[in-house]
């Protein structure tokens, strides 16, 4: 049985997989949280015990810039930075067998044809409309299975939990 899934990958799908993989890294945001609730309540106790004291302000300053930089680098610069991504209108057909996943890509720099393995995927998560294939942190297929009907989407879920630990799909 085979299924085939066309993805065009438009500004709008790559910057809403942009923000899907840095919404992800959820250590990352709750580390920063943590961190910096904890110094602003260390400056605040030490002001009221000790007074204040223009270097601790600084300091503190600088890690409010710091969190306002990674909020900017990773939410808003994806809506410059997408328009000279090589993957932007590039056309991909997927095709899903029952042993592996054939990709065919078009874009105006390149054609590529590739096989991938099922075990290769680390996570699957579905979004909508669309399937994100994860390998790497830094990596993925996407997939418009918005076109697809129930059945098609039902048959390829069924052949990645044939291949994946359940734990790893998210539908």
């Amino acid at each position: 049985m085979e299924i085939k899934a066309i993805t065009v990958y438009d500004k709008s799908r790559l910057i809403r997989f942009n923000h899907f993989m840095s919404l992800h890294k959820r250590a990352f945001w709750i580390f920063m949280a943590v961190a910096t609730l904890g110094i602003m309540g260390y400056y605040t106790y030490f002001t009221l015990t000790y007074g204040f004291y223009a270097k601790m302000l600084a300091a503190c300053s600088l890690i409010l810039v710091l969190d306002v930089a990674c909020v900017i680098l990773h939410i808003i610069m994806p809506y410059f930075t997408v328009k000279k991504s090589r993957s932007l209108d590039a056309r991909v057909e997927y095709t899903f067998f029952d042993e592996a996943l054939s990709i065919h890509a078009e874009s105006k720099y390149e054609e590529e044809n590739s096989k991938t393995k099922y075990s290769v995927i680390k996570k699957a998560v579905r979004r909508g409309g669309e399937l994100y294939l994860i390998l790497e942190s830094n990596q993925a297929f996407l997939v418009d299975i918005s076109a697809l009907s129930s059945n098609d989407v039902c048959a390829i879920k069924e052949i990645l939990s044939r291949h994946m630990d359940e734990k790893k799909i998210k539908w």
